[in-house]
């Protein structure tokens, strides 16, 4: 369970961040195709948020993405879902055992 703190914390953290909550483990493997895990998930989300990003922090979102999906192709997942959110100087991963909502914020932390 997250703590109130922790929770908190993160409406300190500096944006713009890119908030992202992230099912890694699907509940049936067997009833996914192919393709259709947390990376090509990020990534079809991506681009749809990057369509309402301002021109001057487009950089600054891609590279974000960017991080996120060199970690999750690096990590072997042990949780069932994650909440990362980066930003240039910002790197905070929480893990859950519980499913959660996949969702994707940029800008002020989203909790």
């Amino acid at each position: 369970m997250l703590s109130a703190n922790l929770i908190s914390s993160f409406s300190e953290l500096p944006s713009p961040l890119l908030t992202t909550y992230l099912n890694t483990q699907p509940l049936q493997p067997s009833s996914h195709t192919p393709g259709t895990g947390p990376l090509q998930w990020l990534a079809n989300e991506a681009k749809q948020l990057a369509e309402n990003i301002p021109p001057a922090e487009q950089v600054l979102f891609r590279q974000q993405v960017a991080r996120i999906e060199e970690f999750l192709r690096a990590r072997t997942s042990v949780e069932r879902a994650l909440a990362i959110l980066a930003g240039p100087a910002t790197w905070e991963l929480v893990p859950f055992h519980l499913l959660i909502e996949n969702e994707l914020h940029w800008g002020r932390p989203a909790q």
